[in-house]
């Protein structure tokens, strides 16, 4: 079981990381870096994370959490105007 979670872990990585690779969207150069929007995005990007990694074990003991998520995230993008948060599935709506 925890082969397959880590090849998804890859394939998830790889959908993350393809607009950079395909130069869609380019790096930014060290003076943005320390930028205060660079450090604070840093920061929220470590705490959903963290938060992504106790959703991961909450959903393990309780697998109704999964059904809510993904009513949730269908209501979300279809009648609120949220979207969906891979890069790769934008592309495509």
């Amino acid at each position: 079981m925890k082969i397959w979670f880590k090849i998804g872990i890859i394939i998830l990585t790889i959908g993350v990381l393809s607009p950079l690779v395909s130069g869609k969207i380019q790096l930014p150069n060290v003076a943005n870096l320390l930028s205060w929007k660079m450090v604070f995005s840093v920061i929220v990007g470590m705490f959903v994370a963290w938060l992504a990694g106790k959703g991961v074990s909450l959903m393990g003991e309780q697998p109704i959490l999964v059904t809510g998520l993904l009513v949730g995230t269908v209501i979300g993008v279809a009648f609120l105007g949220g979207f969906l948060s891979d890069p790769s599935l934008q592309q495509e709506f």
